[in-house]
C-alpha cells in the first residue's frame, strides 16, 4: 500500500513546491525498522521494509505454556472476569466425552475436585461473580442433562444444586450472566424434543431457576452470546435451526424483551459455534470464528458490533489464528484482554492458547529525525501517506524539537500550542517555526483514534522537509592588507550548502567599523560565479582610511556572515629620503648604501613590504628627475621600516677602484612612489693591497730555523689584509707547499722551520697579501735557495686497540704518526699476537694509518696484543714502534644467552620471609661450551635502584634468614651472563611482599593465614600451598549432604622448619581468611548462596571431610570469610548448610560387616555439644550393647555447622562375644540440655 513521494498528489503539490523542491532536504519514516525504533502505544507494525505501515493494535498473541488441556471441542468454558480465572470442563475429543477440570490463571493447571459432574460436552457455563461458575446441562453422546452445578475457584469444588424447578435437559444452549441484576439467562438449545425456545433465569442470590414469560423468538443451537454491562443487554448472534443464521438480537432481562437489530454496512456471514464476547475495554461486541456449513467454511476476521453506530465492522488481526469452530473465549478484566482457547478446524482438535487485544486509540512517537547543521536549520513542512483515512477514524499529529537530543520541548500543534494538533488533509502541513528553528532534532507523535473498530487509521509514511542555510564564505582579498585604489574589488570563495542547493546568491557589506554599524555600502543578490571564486566591486570611491567587509550566502534562507576582514585604502606616498650615505661594500666591486626611512603616508606609520628603487652613475651626481630617468641600470628590493629606522643595501657588480653617485625613491606596499632624494651620496669601490719580499734577497743554504722579512699596505684605509707564505721545490714551477697563512697585516717577518721543506737546491719563496674582499697581490724570489736538514726518526702512537677491549666482528685499528721532517712519507707494519706478545703470528704491510680488521678470521682468545711500526722515506730510512700494554679479547660469533623467564614466587604475591627461594627458567646459551652465571638483582624500589646482587650457577636461589626483612615489597630480576660478558636479563621484573614467620598466603592470593608468633620456634614459619585432593579423600565421594561442593582449589597449611621449609606435624591454631568469588550473592554459575560458605578440612583420623566449627567473620563486601583451623590441615571452600537438628545423618560403614575381620564405624552429626547414649538391640528387642559419651568427648562434639562424630562397634555383645548374623537396631539419644533428639539405625552383621 506504500506510495513513493508523490504523497501530496497531483498538480497542487507541483505548483506549491515548484521552487522549494530545488532546495532543502527530505527525511522520511517509512519502513518497519524506523517504525519499530519509535515508541508504539497500542499500535502495531504491519508488513516489512518499505511496505510497512502502522495501525491500531488488532492482534492475537500466542502463549507458550507448560502443561495444556488436550485438544477438544464443545467444552464448558467460563471466566471469572474480576480475577481473570478461567474454568474449562469436559468436552468431546472425537471419541468420547471428557470430565477433566482445568483452571487457567496465567498458566493451565489441572484440578481434581472431590466431586465433579459426569463427563459431557455442549454444557452451558458462565461466570457468576464471587469466583464462581454456573454450569448447566450438556450431552454425553447418549443423554441430555438437566443438572445444575456451582464451581468455586477458591476451594476447587463442584456443588450440585437440588432444585424443584429447573430447565429441561438440553445441550448447546445460550447462556449469559447479567451482572447488573446478578442473574444468569439461559435460552434455546437442543433437548430430547428437538430445538427449544424457552428462556430461563438463574437467581444467583437465591440459587434458583425461574422461567420467563416470553420465549425467545428462535429455537436453535450454536448461538453466540454475551452480556453487555454498558447497556444491560444480552447480545445473541447467529446459530443454526434449519439453516445457518447471521441475525443479531438483544435481550433485556428487566423488561423480558427481545429485540431484533438491523445493523448497517456489511454483515458477518451466517454461522454457528463461534464466540461472542463483550469487550469491556471498547464497549463493543466481538465476534470470532464459527462454521457456516458447506466445505467447512470458517471466518478468520474479527467482527466488532458498535451499538452507538448500529454497525458491524471487520478486520483481519495480525498473528491471526487458524479458522475454527467451537473455540472458547472470555474477557479477562485484570489483563484487559480476551483469552482464546482451542477449537476444531475440521481436521484437528486444537489446544492452542492466545490473548486477543484490539485498541480504539493509540500513539506513535517517532525516533528522532536528525538535521545536522553548522549554520542554521528551518523545519519547513511535512506530509503523510495515505492522504485520507477511513470514516469514523482520526489521525492527528504533534511535533517536539530539541537542540541536543537530551532535553525535548513539549509536543505542539500547528500554532505552537501543546493543545493543538496538525490534521492532514492532503496538503503539506507547515511546521510552526518558533519552537523548531535551529533545533537539530525533531520528533513527531501521531494520535490514532477510531469509532469503528476494528477499522483503524493508517500511517504508511511521514516525510519532513527542512532547509539548512549555506556555510559562511571564506574571504580571499583584500584581507588585512592595503590597497592603493579607490574602487577595490572584493573576492571570496564560493561557499558550500549542505543540502546541495543550486543557485546561491551573496550579500556584501563594507563598513568603517568592525561592528558594521557604520555600513556605507551594501549589495545583495550577487550571483555565484563559476571557478570557485565570486567577486564584486563598489560604485562609490573609497577614501584614505581603514575599512571592514563581510559576505554571506543564501538559498531560501540567509546563511551566517563570514568573519569580518579589514583592509586599508592607502592613497598617500612616502616622503623622499633626506638622510642617507654611501660607503665601501663588504665584497669587491660593491658599495654599501644606508638611508633613514621617512615613514608611510608622508612620515606617518611603518612601511610594510615597501620597495626601494636605486639608480647610480659613475660620471656625476643624480639630483633631478631628468637625470634619474637617464640613469641605468637600477637596483630595487622589498623592505619594511618604521619612521627613522635605518636600512642598508649593497650594490654589487661595480668596477674596481671606481667612484659612483647614487639616488633613491621608495614606495609603500601599494606602490605609492616618493620623489628622488635631494642628496646624491658617492663612494669608491675596492683596490687590491701591495706586498714586498725583503729577505732572503740572494741564494743561500738553509737548515733549521730561518727568518723571512716582508712588508705591504692597502690603498683602502679601512680594509685589513693577511699574508700567506708558500714554497716551490721546482724553481717556481708551482708554489703548492704552504708554509704559513693568515698572518696579520702588521706582520713584517716569519720564523720558518725549514724541515717543512724537503731537502732541495731548487727552492723559491712566495709572499701573498689578500684583503677581506678577496683582492690579492703576491711577490716571489727570482733565485733558488738550497734547503738541507738531516733525517730524524718518526714517532708512532697507537690509538685503538689500547688493551682490555673485547672485539666482536669487524672493527678498525688506527694509529697516528709524527715526523720532524714534515714532508717524509711513511710505511707501516701491523703485527698481531694471540699469546700476550710471545709471538706475532700475523703481520700486515700498510701505507694507511688504519686497518680494517675482520675478527671472524681470528680464533677466539683473551690474550691478544698489537704492535705498529712506522718507517719513513728519509735518507737513511728511520723507524719507530708502539705496542698495546694490556691484552684484549677477540670473540668470534659468540651469542648472548637465550631468553628466560621468572617462575616463583608469582608476581605481586606475598611470601613468608623464612624458607623463601627464587626460581627461574634456565637460559639456553647458543654456545654450549659457555658456563652461565646467574645474578639476582634485588631492590625495594620498582626501578631496581641500588640493588643487592646474589650470584649462583643454578636456576634457584635460597635466601638465608638474615637476607630479607619482613613486611617489605621486594622487586627482583635475574641476569644470565657468559664468560665473554654477553648477557641477557629476564624480560620481566617480579615483586613479592615478605611476610613474617607467623603469616602466610597462597600463590593465587585466595588464602591468608596468621598464627600466634609465640607458638613458633625461631626457625619455624607458617606455609600455605596448593594441594591436590589427598588420595582417597575426594570431597565429591564422601561429603555429607549438608556440603555443597564448589569448584575451589584445595590447600595445605602447616608449620615448616629450616631454610628448605620442611613440613612438620606441629599443631597450632591458625586464623585463615579465604577470599571467594560471588555474583549477586551466589557462587558463580551455581545456586549456592554465599552466606553458606565455610571451610571444610580433611580429617585423616576419620578419613572424611569435616566442616570448620564456625565462621569467625563474614565480609560480603570484600567477599571473604575468616575461619580457625589447626595445622597441619588440607582444606577448601564449600557451601555448608547450617545443621538444624541436634542429631542427624546417622549411618555406618561397612554395612553389613563381618566382625571377625573388621569394625563398623557409626557416624552422626551434632550441631551442639551433647551427652550421647547409644544402645544396640537385636531384632526382637533384646539389648546387645550400650554406651555413654559425655559432652566434648569424641562422639559428643557438635558445632552449628555440624560436626561428624564417630563411634565403632566391633560386633560383640556386652559379654564380649561376637553376635550372630542378622539385623540389629542401634538407638542413639543426644541431649544438649536445651534439646533432646533420638534416632535409630539398622546395622547388618554377616560373617561370610
Amino acid at each position: 500500500m506504500k506510495n513513493s513521494l508523490p504523497i501530496f498528489g497531483g498538480l497542487f503539490f507541483l505548483a506549491f513546491f515548484s521552487i522549494t523542491l530545488l532546495a532543502g532536504t527530505f527525511v522520511s519514516i517509512d519502513n518497519d525498522n524506523q517504525f519499530g525504533s519509535g515508541v508504539l502505544n497500542n499500535l502495531e507494525v504491519i508488513d516489512t521494509g518499505n511496505s510497512a505501515y502502522l495501525r491500531l493494535l488488532n492482534k492475537f498473541t500466542p502463549l507458550t505454556l507448560g502443561v495444556l488441556p488436550s485438544g477438544r471441542r464443545e467444552m464448558a468454558f467460563a471466566t471469572d472476569k474480576d480475577t481473570g480465572k478461567v474454568l474449562l470442563f469436559g468436552g468431546w475429543n472425537g471419541s468420547s466425552a471428557l470430565d477433566d477440570v482445568w483452571i487457567f490463571s496465567g498458566a493451565w493447571q489441572q484440578r481434581f475436585p472431590g466431586f465433579k459432574p459426569a463427563a459431557r460436552f455442549g454444557a452451558a457455563a458462565v461466570g457468576i461473580g464471587q469466583e464462581k461458575v454456573l454450569l448447566f446441562g450438556g450431552y454425553d453422546g447418549n443423554q441430555f442433562f438437566s443438572d445444575t452445578y456451582i464451581y468455586n475457584f477458591v476451594d476447587n469444588s463442584f456443588t450440585q444444586l437440588n432444585l424443584s424447578t429447573y430447565p429441561a435437559a438440553r445441550a448447546w444452549a445460550g447462556m449469559a450472566f447479567d451482572s447488573l441484576n446478578n442473574r444468569a439467562v439461559l435460552f434455546s438449545g437442543q433437548g430430547n424434543s428437538g430445538y427449544l425456545n424457552d428462556v430461563w433465569v438463574f437467581d444467583v442470590s437465591a440459587s434458583s431457576w425461574s422461567r420467563q414469560n416470553n420465549n425467545c423468538p428462535f429455537a436453535r443451537v450454536g448461538m453466540m452470546t454475551d452480556f453487555s454491562i454498558a447497556d444491560g443487554k444480552v447480545y445473541v448472534f447467529g446459530g443454526y435451526d434449519t439453516d445457518f443464521r447471521n441475525d443479531l438480537y438483544t435481550y433485556n432481562l428487566a423488561t423480558d424483551n427481545w429485540n431484533l437489530l438491523a445493523p448497517g454496512g456489511a454483515l458477518p456471514d451466517a454461522r454457528r459455534d463461534g464466540v461472542l464476547i463483550y469487550d469491556e475495554n471498547l464497549g463493543r461486541v466481538l465476534l470470532l470464528g464459527g462454521w457456516g456449513g458447506g466445505s467447512f467454511f470458517y471466518d478468520t476476521n474479527a467482527w466488532y458490533y458498535n451499538p452507538s453506530l448500529n454497525k458491524w465492522s471487520r478486520g483481519a488481526p495480525s498473528n491471526n489464528i487458524s479458522a475454527r469452530r467451537w473455540l472458547a473465549a472470555g474477557f479477562l478484566r485484570p489483563l484487559g484482554k480476551i483469552f482464546v482457547f482451542g477449537g476444531f478446524d475440521g481436521l484437528n482438535y486444537l489446544n492452542d492458547n492466545y490473548y486477543y487485544f484490539c485498541a480504539s486509540s493509540g500513539t506513535f512517537t517517532s525516533s528522532y529525525l536528525d538535521a545536522p547543521f553548522t549554520t542554521s536549520v528551518s523545519w519547513k513542512w511535512f506530509g503523510i501517506n495515505p492522504s485520507g483515512q477511513s470514516a469514523n477514524t482520526e489521525l492527528k499529529f504533534q511535533i517536539s524539537a530539541s537542540t541536543d537530543n537530551v532535553f525535548w520541548d513539549e509536543f505542539r500543534g500547528y500554532d505552537g500550542s501543546p493543545s493543538s494538533y496538525y490534521v492532514y488533509g492532503g496538503a503539506p502541513l507547515v511546521i510552526y517555526p518558533d519552537y523548531t528553528f535551529n533545533r537539530r532534532y525533531l520528533k513527531f507523535r501521531a494520535y490514532f483514534n477510531t469509532n469503528d473498530l476494528p477499522v483503524s487509521p493508517l500511517l504508511d509514511s511521514a516525510t519532513f522537509y527542512f532547509n539548512r542555510s549555506p556555510d559562511a564564505p571564506g574571504l580571499l582579498v583584500p584581507v588585512g592588507i592595503s590597497t592603493g585604489v579607490a574602487y577595490p574589488q572584493f573576492y571570496w570563495y564560493n561557499t558550500t550548502d549542505i543540502d546541495g542547493d543550486p543557485g546561491l546568491t551573496y550579500d556584501l557589506n563594507v563598513a568603517t567599523s568592525s561592528d558594521f554599524v557604520g555600513t556605507i555600502y551594501t549589495v545583495t543578490g550577487i550571483g555565484e560565479k563559476p571557478g570557485g571564486i565570486t567577486n564584486s566591486g563598489v560604485l562609490t570611491p573609497l577614501v584614505h582610511r581603514q575599512y571592514y567587509w563581510r559576505v554571506r550566502s543564501r538559498d531560501e534562507d540567509p546563511g551566517p556572515y563570514s568573519s569580518a576582514a579589514n583592509f586599508f585604502v592607502d592613497l598617500l606616498a612616502p616622503n623622499p629620503v633626506t638622510s642617507w650615505s654611501a660607503s665601501l661594500g663588504s665584497i669587491n666591486n660593491c658599495i654599501k648604501l644606508s638611508w633613514t626611512s621617512p615613514g608611510d603616508d608622508g612620515e606617518q606609520g611603518t612601511i610594510y613590504s615597501g620597495r626601494y628603487y636605486i639608480r647610480y652613475s659613475s660620471s656625476a651626481p643624480i639630483l633631478s628627475e631628468e637625470v634619474w630617468q637617464g640613469c641605468f641600470p637600477s637596483v630595487s628590493g622589498i623592505f619594511t621600516a618604521s619612521p627613522g629606522e635605518t636600512k642598508t643595501v649593497e650594490v654589487t657588480g661595480l668596477l674596481t677602484a671606481t667612484t659612483y653617485y647614487f639616488n633613491i625613491k621608495i614606495a609603500d606596499e601599494v606602490n605609492n612612489v616618493s620623489s628622488i632624494s635631494a642628496v646624491s651620496p658617492y663612494a669608491m669601490t675596492n683596490a687590491s693591497p701591495t706586498v714586498n719580499l725583503l729577505y732572503p734577497d740572494s741564494p743561500v743554504l738553509w737548515a733549521g730555523y730561518q727568518e723571512i722579512d716582508f712588508s705591504g699596505y692597502d690603498p683602502n684605509p679601512v680594509d685589513s689584509f693577511t699574508y700567506t707564505i708558500r714554497a716551490s721545490t721546482n724553481s717556481g714551477g708551482d708554489f703548492s707547499l704552504c708554509l704559513a697563512q693568515y698572518l696579520p697585516s702588521d706582520s713584517t717577518f716569519y720564523i720558518l722551520n725549514t724541515k717543512k721543506i724537503p731537502n732541495s737546491a731548487s727552492v723559491r719563496l712566495q709572499v701573498e697579501a689578500k684583503d677581506i674582499r678577496g683582492l690579492k697581490k703576491s711577490v716571489e724570489t727570482n733565485f733558488d735557495l738550497t734547503v738541507f736538514n738531516p733525517n730524524e726518526p718518526p714517532q708512532v702512537f697507537l690509538g685503538f686497540p689500547r688493551g682490555k677491549e673485547t672485539i666482536i666482528g669487524a672493527t678498525t685499528f688506527w694509529w697516528s704518526v709524527f715526523d720532524e721532517n714534515a714532508n717524509d712519507q711513511h710505511q707501516f707494519v701491523l703485527a698481531i699476537s694471540s699469546d700476550a706478545g710471545n709471538s706475532f703470528g700475523w703481520q700486515f704491510n700498510l701505507t694507511t694509518t688504519f686497518y680494517y680488521l675482520d675478527s671472524r678470521l681470528f680464533p677466539n682468545g683473551i690474550n691478544y696484543l698489537v704492535r705498529i711500526t712506522a718507517i719513513d722515506d728519509g735518507s737513511p730510512p728511520l723507524s719507530a714502534s708502539s705496542q698495546t700494554i694490556n691484552t684484549f679479547s677477540i670473540v668470534n660469533e659468540n651469542k648472548s644467552p637465550g631468553v628466560f623467564h621468572l617462575l616463583y614466587p608469582p608476581d605481586k604475591s606475598a611470601r613468608n620471609i623464612f624458607g623463601l627461594k627464587l626460581v627461574w627458567e634456565k637460559s639456553v646459551d647458543p654456545n654450549p661450551e659457555d658456563v652461565l652465571t646467574y645474578t639476582v638483582f634485588l631492590s625495594t624500589t620498582a626501578l631496581l635502584t641500588n640493588p643487592r646482587q646474589f650470584s649462583t650457577l643454578d636456576s634457584t636461589y635460597y635466601f638465608s634468614f638474615n637476607d630479607l626483612n619482613p613486611e617489605l615489597t621486594y622487586y627482583w630480576q635475574v641476569r644470565a651472563k657468559d664468560p665473554f660478558g654477553s648477557f641477557v636479563f629476564s624480560p620481566e621484573i617480579f615483586s613479592f611482599f615478605t611476610l613474617p614467620a607467623e603469616k602466610a598466603s597462597s600463590a593465587d592470593g585466595k588464602v591468608f593465614a596468621v598464627v600466634d608468633r609465640q607458638l613458633l620456634s625461631p626457625e619455624e614459619f607458617l606455609v600455605v600451598q596448593s594441594a591436590l585432593s589427598p588420595e582417597g579423600k575426594s570431597r565429591r565421594a564422601i561429603a555429607f549432604k549438608q556440603f555443597y561442593r564448589l569448584p575451589e582449589p584445595e590447600y595445605n597449611i602447616f608449620v615448616a622448619r629450616g631454610i628448605a621449609g620442611s613440613p612438620t606435624e606441629k599443631s597450632v591454631d591458625v586464623l585463615i581468611t579465604y577470599y571467594y568469588p560471588a555474583e549477586k550473592n551466589y557462587y558463580p554459575d551455581t545456586l549456592v548462596p554465599e552466606n553458606t560458605f565455610n571451610l571444610v578440612y580433611f580429617n585423616p583420623e576419620k578419613n572424611f571431610w569435616q566442616a570448620a566449627p564456625e565462621v569467625v567473620a563474614r565480609d560480603m563486601v570484600r567477599k571473604s570469610i575468616q575461619v580457625k583451623l589447626k595445622t597441619p590441615r588440607t582444606f577448601s571452600l564449600s557451601g555448608v548448610l547450617p545443621v538444624k537438628e541436634l542429631l542427624s545423618e546417622v549411618h555406618n560403614f561397612p554395612n553389613p560387616f563381618d566382625p571377625r575381620k573388621e569394625d563398623t564405624r557409626i557416624r552422626y552429626i551434632l550441631n551442639n555439644y551433647a551427652s550421647v547414649r547409644w544402645r544396640i538391640y537385636d531384632i526382637v528387642g533384646n539389648l546387645v550393647r550400650e554406651g555413654k559419651i559425655e559432652p566434648g568427648e569424641e562422639g559428643g562434639i557438635g558445632y552449628p555447622s555440624g560436626y561428624t562424630n564417630e563411634i565403632k562397634w566391633d560386633g560383640k555383645n556386652g559379654d564380649g562375644r561376637i553376635v550372630a548374623d542378622g539385623v540389629y537396631i542401634m538407638e542413639i539419644i543426644a541431649d544438649s540440655g536445651s534439646e533432646k533428639k533420638r534416632l535409630v539405625h539398622k546395622i547388618g552383621v554377616w560373617k561370610n
